[in-house]
């Protein structure tokens, strides 16, 4: 019994992969700054299906606040 059990255990073990975490999603809000969703991938061995688990959505903040930094200003050329 104690076989059978093992087997189907190392059966159920092998059926599934995972891999990631990928990208599956990028917005971007009114200040500017990013929304990325990311998620695990999980193959059944199975079903030969492919299934999105454990979903993550962080925020990237791309400035510190404040307005904007002013433009460069434009370096002279030498005139000939």
């Amino acid at each position: 019994m104690l076989r059978v059990v093992a087997s189907v255990l190392a059966l159920a073990a092998v059926a599934c992969s995972h891999a990631g975490p990928y990208v599956q999603n990028i917005r971007v809000d009114m200040d500017g700054n990013l929304t990325v969703d990311k998620c695990l991938i999980e193959y059944s061995g199975w079903t030969g299906g492919l299934s999105s688990t454990d979903c993550t959505t962080e925020q990237v903040k791309l400035h510190a606040g404040g307005p904007p930094a002013a433009p460069p200003t434009p370096i002279p050329t030498p005139k000939s």
